[in-house]
């Protein structure tokens, strides 16, 4: 009898397997010897490892704080006194920070799953996030020269600071913050010479940068799902 001290392996049609695992005739591969899993956990797709099973349904979560970031947001009051740019401007602020606290969870939740490339397609997307968001940052406060900006921005140093600590830790779109007169709070409300020069356009032109790193990492999710 060969025993796992033996230091001898096994093999199957001159497939050698590992310690704990057979050769399985149907699938062609090497499998668990004993393909049950202990409570909470289940196989993986490759049926070599098991993984844990979701506790809760984690996707509602964030389905649930963007429907009330909706209905904050789409209040009466905002619709009478604003215009129909400046709410989807408050509008997807709170999204797009809900787009990259799901980047870290997807990369969190990838590690037991053991798919080498899912987590690294997950850290790499994580980090295009974060140059994304320290240029237009580079961009909005360096690169363009707008007067009354940089005037108001004096004058409300602490919650510009607070704007640009949200920029650079979830996403560049927060930078709608300086114009989006969310709530009607007066630090959300800055001056501009030219708003589409000084942050419309940067926003919109490093949107379509993230797009494509964007479509990627979508895929990448859907391939884990299936």
């Amino acid at each position: 009898m060969i025993t796992p001290e033996s230091g001898r392996t096994c093999v199957y049609a001159r497939t050698p397997c590992a310690h704990g695992r057979e050769f399985n005739p149907t699938l062609g591969k090497c499998t668990l010897k004993i393909p049950h899993c202990k409570e909470g956990y289940i196989l993986n797709s490759k049926l070599d490892l098991c993984i844990p099973l979701p506790g809760f349904h984690m996707p509602f979560i964030f389905l649930y704080a963007a429907l009330i970031w909706t209905g904050l947001v789409l209040n009466k009051t905002s619709r009478e006194n604003f215009e129909r740019e400046t709410v989807v401007s408050q509008l997807l602020v709170g999204y797009t920070c809900l787009q990259t606290i799901t980047y870290f969870l997807l990369w969190f939740l990838s590690w037991p799953m053991g798919y080498e490339f899912v987590i690294t397609f997950h850290l790499i997307g994580i980090l295009v996030v974060l140059i994304l968001n320290i240029t237009a940052i580079v961009c909005v406060l360096l690169l363009v020269e707008d007067r009354p900006f940089l005037h108001w921005r004096d004058e409300h140093t602490t919650p510009s600071n607070i704007i640009l600590t949200l920029t650079a830790l979830f996403s560049f779109k927060s930078l709608r913050l300086y114009h989006c007169e969310l709530f009607q709070r007066r630090y959300f409300t800055g001056a501009f010479s030219d708003k589409y020069r000084t942050l419309i356009r940067p926003i919109f032109i490093i949107s379509m940068v993230s797009l494509l790193q964007s479509i990627p990492v979508m895929f990448i999710d859907c391939y884990t799902i299936y």
